[in-house]
């Protein structure tokens, strides 16, 4: 389970990443959905006051407001790279 986690938090940081660096528009309704799924995820979690749920609702919240905003790209990076090591990092976690 955590190993498909993993997966999708890199593919959201990834489908992320484009819309970043590219503004591809057809990929607003990926990053909606990529960033409800961060928040129910990090719901789910929050009940064992794990803090890196508290970033994943929030990174959520800039994945789908960057839909309808431009988000700053230094803030763009670090939500990239937050969701690409937890996936990685989940990845791992499961391997072991």
């Amino acid at each position: 389970m955590i190993f498909i986690l993993g997966i999708l938090d890199i593919f959201v940081a990834g489908i992320f990443a484009l819309k970043l660096i590219f503004n591809l528009s057809f990929l607003d309704n990926l990053l909606l959905s990529g960033g409800i799924y961060l928040i129910i995820k990090g719901v789910i979690f929050l009940i064992s006051l794990d803090f890196a749920s508290a970033l994943d609702i929030a990174c959520g919240i800039v994945v789908i407001l960057s839909s309808f905003f431009k988000i700053p790209i230094i803030i763009g990076i670090v939500v990239i790279v937050f969701l690409m090591q937890k996936g990685i990092f989940s990845l791992f976690s499961e391997s072991t």
